[in-house]
């Protein structure tokens, strides 16, 4: 189980950075979201993509990966997965997300 502390007492410096740089709440709701099961769902790699696009700035995949991992964010999420089993689990680490209609 993980240790429930706040969403931004798990950010470096750099996931600080793309937080600010990001709108609408954060890179924890940023990656949670578009690894959602359902239609939001995206690779990893489309996020680095988006990311980039919304940012300017560059991450890896591995070092988006170990960012999620540092949230509490499920790495291993498929686009057809348990949707009420996901957003609990990402509730329980203090992240919520808006998924469209």
């Amino acid at each position: 189980m993980l240790n429930r502390m706040d969403v931004a007492d798990r950010e470096t410096r750099e996931m600080r950075f793309f937080s600010a740089a990001l709108k609408g709440g954060g890179l924890a709701p940023y990656i949670a979201l578009r690894r959602a099961p359902g239609a939001t769902w995206m690779t990893w790699e489309q996020i680095v993509f988006d990311l980039h696009s919304d940012t300017g700035e560059t991450v890896t995949r591995a070092g988006l990966t170990n960012w999620a991992k540092r949230y509490g964010i499920p790495t291993d999420t498929r686009p057809t997965g348990d949707l009420a089993e996901y957003l609990a689990t990402i509730a329980e680490c203090g992240i919520t997300i808006d998924l469209p209609q």
